[in-house]
C-alpha cells in the first residue's frame, strides 16, 4: 500500500513534510470554501519539492469538522490552526509563512493580525478582502432579473447567485463542493457579506505580502468594479507592505506557463531557491 504523503494531527489538520533534504519553511494554507484539506496539498504539492512543509485543515461545516460555516467561524478556525502551525514551525526552527487564495485571504489575514507569533511573510492569490455591497446587490439584481420579475421571487435565486460567485466548484442541492448546505449559517453569512466589516481593524504593518491577481478575473471585476487601483488600495488598507504581481489570467491560473511564473513569484516571496523543482 502506498504511504500517504501527509500526517493527520489530533485536531484533523494535515501536515505534509517537505520532500527536500532540508525543510526551509512551513506554509499555512487555509482551504477554499467548499474545498478539502487534501485538495490544498495536491494543488500546492510542488512547493514541497522546494523545501517547504505544508499545514492545512478544513473549515467548520466541511467533512471531518463540527459546527456550521460562516466567515467568522472560518476566521476562528484559522486562528486556532495558525497557533498550532506556529508551534510546529518553532519546534522545527523554521519560519512560518501563509498562503491564501480568493476568499481564504480573509481568515488568513484576520488570523495573522491576531496571532501572538505572526507569519514571516504572506502570499495572496486573487485575494478577496472586501465585498463592495452596493456592487454586489446591483449584480444580484441584474442576475435575478433573468429568473423572476417579482421582487420576492428574486430572493429565491439568492442561493443560485451565491453559487455563481464561486465558479469551478461542483454543486448540487445538498452540497457546495465539500460543504454541506445544511451546515451553512446562511443568515450570518449574508450579514457578514453585506455589512462588509469582516476585516475591520485588521492591519499587518510589518508583514511583507505579495499579491498575485488575474487581470481578467470576472469575480474580482464583478465585486470590485472600480478598477485595479481600487483593488490594490483595498489590499494595502490591511497590508501596507504589499507588492502586486498582476498576471494575464482569469480566476484560475490554468496555463502551465502562468503556473510556472506564479510558482517563481511565491518562491521569491518566501526566499526559496531550488531551480530544479518545477511548479
Amino acid at each position: 500500500m502506498r504511504k500517504r504523503p501527509y500526517s493527520t494531527l489530533a485536531d484533523g489538520a494535515l501536515w505534509a513534510p517537505s520532500r527536500g533534504a532540508a525543510t526551509t519553511g512551513l506554509i499555512l494554507i487555509p482551504p477554499l470554501i467548499g474545498d478539502t484539506a487534501t485538495s490544498q496539498l495536491h494543488r500546492f504539492r510542488r512547493l514541497r519539492r522546494r523545501g517547504m512543509a505544508i499545514y492545512t485543515f478544513a473549515y467548520p461545516g466541511h467533512p471531518g469538522t463540527t459546527g456550521r460555516f460562516s466567515l467568522r467561524a472560518a476566521m476562528l478556525a484559522t486562528g486556532r490552526h495558525m497557533e498550532t502551525a506556529a508551534h510546529l514551525a518553532g519546534r522545527h526552527k523554521i519560519p512560518l509563512f501563509g498562503l491564501g487564495c480568493c476568499a481564504a485571504a480573509i481568515p488568513l489575514l484576520a488570523a495573522a493580525h491576531a496571532a501572538p507569533v505572526k507569519p514571516t511573510r504572506l502570499a495572496l492569490l486573487n485575494p478577496l478582502v472586501c465585498f463592495a455591497p452596493d456592487s454586489l446587490l446591483k449584480a444580484f439584481w441584474s442576475y435575478s432579473r433573468v429568473y423572476s420579475h417579482h421582487p420576492l421571487g428574486r430572493l429565491r435565486t439568492l442561493p443560485a447567485y451565491l453559487d455563481h460567485l464561486f465558479p469551478g466548484i461542483a454543486k448540487n442541492r445538498a452540497r457546495f463542493g465539500a460543504l454541506e448546505r445544511r451546515r451553512i449559517a446562511l443568515p450570518q453569512l449574508l450579514v457578514e457579506i453585506l455589512q462588509d466589516q469582516i476585516l475591520a481593524g485588521v492591519w499587518l504593518a510589518q508583514t511583507p505580502v505579495v499579491c498575485c491577481y488575474g487581470q481578467t478575473d470576472p469575480l474580482l471585476q464583478q465585486l470590485l468594479p472600480k478598477g485595479v487601483m481600487n483593488y490594490e488600495a483595498a489590499i494595502r488598507h490591511h497590508c501596507p507592505r504589499a507588492t502586486f504581481k498582476p498576471l494575464p489570467a482569469a480566476h484560475f491560473f490554468a496555463s502551465p506557463r502562468l503556473r510556472e511564473r506564479l510558482g517563481r513569484i511565491i518562491c521569491q516571496a518566501f526566499t526559496l531557491a531550488s531551480p530544479e523543482a518545477r511548479w
